[in-house]
């Protein structure tokens, strides 16, 4: 049975979820795999756009359990003062991120 798919509110959310969905992780999976960096609860915050300024730590951890750059990881954050909901569009699943703008 599949999982319910949650709403993300903006481009870094949108991308963790299809991501987590390519390589068949659970928010609860991707939090053990970043051995204690991530908790399940900041995963689902990250993805509904809860939270958008993720210590350092936090992008790594994503960086390495979603296996992508953490560069293309900071460029789909919403830059400073912007409101999350207007982040504006989310990557197309399976998209790499080096050709997203």
């Amino acid at each position: 049975m599949a999982r319910p798919r949650m709403e993300p509110m903006n481009r870094l959310g949108t991308y963790v979820q299809d991501r987590m969905e390519e390589l068949g992780l659970s928010a609860r999976a991707l939090a053990e795999e970043s051995g204690g960096r991530l908790s399940e609860s900041a995963v689902y915050m990250i993805r509904r756009g809860e939270r958008s300024k993720l210590q350092p730590d936090t992008w790594l951890a994503l960086s390495d359990v979603l296996k992508v750059p953490v560069e293309a990881l900071l460029r789909l954050s919403p830059p400073e003062g912007q409101p999350l909901s207007e982040n504006g569009g989310a990557p197309v699943a399976g998209t790499p991120l080096q050709h997203i703008s």
